[in-house]
């Protein structure tokens, strides 16, 4: 049976990294802890959330690119689709756009995935959709209420990993 190790940023455990190393898919999100550094020897998937100020400034940061983390990465996943952020998002505020903040930064991390030679993945505006339904969000709601992009990756490779084995 395939273990797939869903590894959040809190703290971990000599136990749970022995865990997490065993596992045959590894899924890690945006900028761990220091303490995961030496939980990074493997990462399949690296979930970057490509709507949020943490991710900014993470594309801007060569000791993050540089580091394990996103160094041992095999691909990256976007959870928030390009349409999805331009029709429900909020938009950063005239100075912080000045600044160069943006909303979308699909393509910048599409373009960071592509210079490290890691195939990357957008999910669907559809699973975004799907999620908010799932969550009872409608209405004015989906302009206020957003799920979290670990939700989203979560919900689509259980999804993917079902499929493949048929359950």
């Amino acid at each position: 049976m395939d273990e797939i190790a869903i590894v959040g940023n809190g703290e971990l455990k000599q136990a749970d990294l022995t865990a997490i190393e065993q596992a045959n898919l590894i899924v890690r999100f945006n900028s761990p802890p220091p303490s995961h550094i030496y939980a990074a020897a493997k990462t399949d998937i690296l979930v970057l959330s490509n709507s949020s100020k943490q991710t900014s400034r993470l594309l801007g940061c060569s000791q993050y690119i540089k580091g394990p983390i996103f160094r041992q990465a095999k691909s990256i996943m976007l959870p928030y689709h390009p349409q999805i952020i331009a029709k429900y998002m909020p938009k950063p505020n005239p100075l912080s756009w000045l600044k160069g903040r943006r909303a979308d930064l699909t393509q910048q991390c599409q373009d960071l995935a592509s210079q490290h030679q890691k195939p990357c993945t957008t999910l669907s505006a559809e699973a975004y959709q799907q999620a908010c339904q799932s969550l009872q969000i409608e209405g004015m709601g989906l302009r206020s209420t957003f799920p979290s992009s670990g939700l989203l990756a979560v919900r689509h490779i259980v999804d993917l990993h079902a499929k493949r084995s048929n359950i």
